[in-house]
């Protein structure tokens, strides 16, 4: 009797492998179709990382080009105030010295109407 048992544990502990085999192979192909999946997920990753990486340049590049414009207008812009400036005391001094003409000539003025008793010509009427 102790080879019936022998056999039966045998039987028994084959059914047993042979089940636990099929859970293990259907198994493998999930993880193999996870792999292959997470596989695929990977590579499209990879085309997203390239993207972006091309994006990220190409605004770098754009960056550096408005720095280098915005740079330039700002010389350009404070040369253009300095030369204002400039422009500006010019016709402040021409101002001045219009004023000083106008009032040198106000007392010319002033002086001969004074002198002539404010007649024209600057002849006197006879009395």
């Amino acid at each position: 009797m102790d080879v019936e048992k022998t056999i039966e544990f045998l039987l028994e502990h084959e059914a047993r492998f042979a089940a636990d085999m099929e859970v293990m192979k259907e198994e493998q192909r999930e993880l193999r179709n996870s792999l292959v999946a997470l596989q695929d997920s990977v590579v499209a990753l990879q085309h997203s990382v390239h993207g972006l990486s091309d994006a990220v340049m190409n605004q770098q590049r754009q960056i550096g080009e408005i720095s280098g414009a915005t740079k330039q207008l700002a010389l350009v812009t404070q040369e253009a105030l300095r030369e204002q400036a400039r422009e500006l005391l010019a016709v402040k001094q021409a101002q001045r010295r219009t004023e000083e003409n106008l009032n040198a000539l106000i007392k010319v003025v002033d002086h001969v109407v004074r002198r002539d008793g404010g007649r024209r010509g600057g002849r006197r009427k006879p009395e």
